[in-house]
């Protein structure tokens, strides 16, 4: 029979995050994808349980958003521009918009959401956040399916541009997630950051191209006005969809480094705060 060592000989063992900005957690998060996925469904199941119109409501706010400003547009007989029509110019921004605003949102409060997961077992922290971004998915193609009848009203067909559709969806994902680290790293310091997102993506709805076109602004406002990187991702957005449209390069290109700096500012404030979470949450 073996010795049994009393407690206070066993070593202790201690779990820390690692240093640097956190690209090793993306190799561990890799071999933990099926907690990823399964914390995703379960925020799908938490929505869409007892739901017998879960396919209409997924999309309810963009489809009646652009019931309502189609009508106002007839009364008023404003010019929206865009180059499409306006339904398919409409619901296609709004679709992306509720995609990324939503999806920062909750990405943002992620780790107090999962406080009581967080505080009892250990697995990648990065999988908290990144899961809600994950579950939206399924909103965001639910709109372009339904989109898809709006486009063959129109006569609307995408063009070889279609093939850098998942570029852009990428550039959206990286935005979200570095959006929504900084962010959840400043909620552990303070709650007022989240009513400062919340209020920044509320009026990021009128100051990005989601309900008119650019073309609507004065020339001297479009250059203030493209340093909103949402702007970029919208008109790349529906360039890829809509072949009537052309594919903003340089403005996307705004985009994809924003993307890429805001991810590297996220992973390292997450980083950062990550070793004191319980003590905050």
């Amino acid at each position: 029979m073996k010795d049994i060592k009393p407690a206070a000989q066993r070593p202790e063992i201690h779990i820390r995050p690692a240093r640097g900005i956190g690209f090793g957690d993306f190799a561990e998060i890799f071999r933990n994808r099926r907690l990823l996925l399964g914390m995703a469904r379960r925020r799908l199941d938490s929505r869409f349980n007892n739901l017998y119109l879960g396919f209409f409501w997924a999309t309810a706010r963009p489809l009646l958003m652009t019931l309502v400003f189609v009508f106002i547009k007839k009364l008023s007989e404003a010019k929206m521009g865009g180059g499409i029509p306006y339904p398919a110019y409409l619901f296609s921004g709004l679709v992306l918009w509720f995609y990324l605003a939503g999806s920062i949102t909750q990405t943002a409060a992620a780790l107090e959401r999962d406080a009581g997961l967080v505080q009892k077992i250990y697995f990648p922290r990065l999988i908290s956040p990144m899961s809600p971004m994950l579950a939206n998915l399924v909103d965001l193609m639910i709109g372009i399916i339904i989109l898809i009848p709006i486009m063959i009203y129109f006569k609307l067909w995408p063009g070889w541009e279609i093939i850098l559709l998942p570029l852009v969806l990428a550039q959206i994902m990286a935005m979200i997630l570095g959006v929504g680290l900084v962010f959840a790293a400043l909620n552990l310091i303070s709650r007022d950051w989240s009513q400062l997102l919340g209020l920044m993506l509320y009026i990021g709805l009128f100051m990005s191209p989601v309900i008119y076109s650019v073309e609507r602004l004065p020339a001297t406002v479009q250059r203030v006005y493209f340093f909103n990187p949402a702007a970029g991702t919208l008109m790349a957005m529906r360039a890829s969809l809509f072949e009537p449209l052309d594919f903003p390069w340089g403005l996307w290109s705004y985009s994809v480094g924003f993307s890429l700096g805001v991810l590297l500012l996220g992973l390292a404030m997450f980083r950062r705060v990550e070793h004191k979470l319980l003590d905050e949450l």
